[in-house]
C-alpha cells in the first residue's frame, strides 16, 4: 500500500479517506494527516483509515489530527502492528471489530477519546504508552479475548475497561495520574460470558487500588495473584460517569450482573 523507509518517509494529508477491502499488504514508514469521514456507497465507515476483511502490516507509521469517529479501523481483519503513533485524535485512535491484532509498540498521545477500543476480537501485543487520555486507554469489549505485556499510561480518565465478557491477560502495567484504575462491567445484556481479567505486576500511583476500580458482582478481577471480590466505592455516582463518559443519555448502563 505504502512503502516509505525510515530516510524517507510517505506523507498522506488530508482531507480524504483510505478504504481497503479484501486487501492484503504493507504501510511502512508513512504518516496519515488530516483524514476525514469515508463517503463509499453501500458502506457505513467512520474512520480515516478502514481495513474491512484484509491482511495488514504496517510499521513505523503516525497518525495525527485526526477529527473524525476512529483514526484507523480494523473490520474482520489480521493485523501485525509494529510501531504505531497517533497523536491529536479528537475520538478513537484504533478500533478492532471482529480482527485479529497482533502488535508491538502503540503510542498515543492527546486522544481525546480512546486508545485502544476492541471489540469481539484476539489481541496479543506488547508495550502500550498512553500519555493525556480524554475517556479509556484500554477499552476491551464484546468477548475480545487479549494478552498484553507492558503498558504505560500516564493522564487519563479510566486506564482499563473490560466488558461484555473479554477476558484479558495483562504483565506488567503502570498506571499514574489517573482518574480511575480500572473498571470491570456489563453494558449488553446479550453477551453472556462473564468478564475476566488477570493482571501481574500492577503498578499505581496510589497505594490504596479500592477507590480506584469498579467491578460488577459477576465479573472476576485478580491482581498479582490475589482475587478482588468486593470493591467500596467511594463516590458510585462518578464512577458510573466514568465509564458512561460519552454517552451519559443513553439508556445503556452497567448491569450489575
Amino acid at each position: 500500500f505504502f512503502n516509505g523507509t525510515p530516510k524517507k518517509n510517505i506523507n498522506v494529508n488530508g482531507p480524504g479517506s483510505l478504504i481497503f477491502n479484501h486487501a492484503n499488504g504493507k504501510i511502512e514508514s508513512t504518516e496519515f494527516k488530516n483524514l476525514t469521514l469515508p463517503n463509499l456507497f453501500g458502506y457505513i465507515l467512520y474512520s480515516g483509515i478502514n481495513f474491512l476483511n484484509s491482511s495488514v502490516t504496517i510499521r513505523n507509521t503516525k497518525i495525527s489530527d485526526i477529527d473524525i469517529e476512529d483514526a484507523i479501523n480494523f473490520v474482520s481483519s489480521k493485523v501485525f502492528i509494529e510501531d504505531i503513533f497517533f497523536e491529536d485524535i479528537s475520538y478513537d485512535a484504533l478500533d478492532s471489530d471482529f480482527s485479529n491484532l497482533n502488535f508491538d509498540r502503540i503510542e498515543c498521545y492527546n486522544v481525546k477519546n480512546d486508545c485502544l477500543d476492541t471489540s469481539s476480537s484476539i489481541v496479543i501485543g506488547k508495550n502500550i504508552l498512553a500519555h493525556k487520555i480524554g475517556d479509556k486507554a484500554l477499552s476491551l469489549g464484546e468477548q475480545s479475548d487479549v494478552r498484553i505485556e507492558n503498558i504505560n499510561i500516564n493522564n487519563a480518565h479510566l486506564g482499563l475497561a473490560a466488558k461484555d465478557g473479554s477476558h484479558v491477560k495483562i504483565e506488567s502495567i503502570n498506571l499514574n495520574n489517573l482518574e480511575f484504575d480500572i473498571a470491570l462491567y456489563k453494558k449488553k445484556e446479550f453477551f453472556l460470558r462473564n468478564t475476566n481479567v488477570e493482571i501481574k505486576n500492577l503498578v499505581s500511583d496510589l497505594s490504596n487500588k479500592s477507590y480506584k476500580i469498579l467491578k460488577n458482582r459477576k465479573s472476576k478481577l485478580t491482581i498479582d495473584n490475589e482475587a478482588i471480590a468486593k470493591i467500596k466505592v467511594k463516590n458510585s455516582n462518578k464512577i458510573f460517569e466514568t465509564v458512561t463518559k460519552w454517552n451519559l443519555d443513553s439508556k445503556e448502563n452497567i448491569q450489575d450482573t
